[in-house]
């Protein structure tokens, strides 16, 4: 696939999503990547430019339906971190215009804390983002637009090791699990790369 530069794939993608409205109520958009390489900095500019076009939009992040870490198996895989099941089972029901509950996620605890309700969205565009979004099947199957927003590695170690800062680990833990996250999540996450229409660096 041709790859564009970053500021005309927006264009298209902002125009793809206009040129959707008239012809579907509600327009899906899926933004996957690596941790720390932007998606959430990319959904909010998607959301900006729509905003501008009196387009209205949702943006969710699928960090609500991360799992405990004392939940999840021992060494576990980056799929095994998120409820795949209840992240299908929620966004359909909020596809279908009912109101959801996500999850509070502490970083500092790996934990959940809480929930929080998500109203019903009677917009036309939700916005879905987070490391797995390209990796579940009936997300990939309802999305109307598939982006994977890529970066240079070394910016992206730089940008993990400053999240790393907020969690409730010592020093030697920090870089385990960072240099674990490198061989077991990165390659498996960039291996959702293939489902995009769109990659953004």
């Amino acid at each position: 696939m041709e790859l564009h530069t970053y500021k005309r794939s927006v264009e298209e993608i902002i125009k793809r999503i206009t040129d959707l409205t008239f012809s579907k109520d509600k327009i899906v958009i899926l933004i996957g990547g690596c941790a720390r390489s932007g998606k959430t900095t990319l959904a909010n500019e998607l959301a900006a430019e729509l905003n501008n076009k009196q387009i209205s939009s949702q943006i969710i992040n699928l960090d609500g339906w991360l799992i405990s870490k004392d939940q999840r198996p021992l060494n576990s895989k980056v799929y095994e971190r998120f409820d795949y099941t209840e992240i299908v089972n929620s966004l359909r029901l909020y596809l279908q215009g009912k109101g959801i509950k996500v999850y509070k996620y502490d970083i500092k605890s790996c934990s959940r804390i809480g929930e929080e309700e998500l109203p019903s969205f009677t917009g036309k565009v939700v916005i879905i983002e987070g490391v797995i979004a390209l990796d579940i099947p009936w997300l990939r199957e309802r999305a109307d637009i598939t982006i994977f927003k890529d970066i240079n590695d070394d910016i992206r170690k730089q940008r993990l090791k400053e999240y790393f800062k907020n969690r409730s680990m010592d020093e030697t833990e920090k870089i385990k699990t960072i240099e674990e996250r490198e061989l077991e999540e990165v390659p498996y996450i960039k291996a959702t790369k293939e489902y995009a229409q769109y990659i953004l660096k």
